[in-house]
C-alpha cells in the first residue's frame, strides 16, 4: 500500500537525525514509531474494556468501598 507522508521541515529533519543516529532509513523509523503507537492504543482499549467489565460486574462492592465505614 502507497502513502503519502508530508512532514513539516522540522519533524522531517528530526526523522533524519532519529534515523542517522539509529543508522537505519527514515521508513524503518515511521514504521516502529507506528507499531509502537497502534500497539499502546490497542492496550488502552483492551484495559478500558476490562475496566468497564469490572464496573458493571463490581458496581455494588465499588459504591460500597466509598461509602467509607457504616
Amino acid at each position: 500500500m502507497a502513502m503519502n507522508f508530508r512532514p513539516t521541515d522540522d519533524l522531517a529533519a528530526r526523522l533524519r537525525k532519529q534515523a542517522d543516529s539509529e543508522q537505519t532509513s527514515v521508513q524503518v523509523v515511521l514504521v516502529k514509531a507506528a507499531e509502537e503507537y497502534l500497539l499502546r492504543h490497542d492496550k488502552t482499549e483492551r484495559i478500558n474494556q476490562a475496566l468497564d467489565v469490572i464496573l458493571v460486574n463490581s458496581a455494588d462492592a465499588l459504591k460500597r468501598l466509598g461509602e467509607g465505614p457504616a
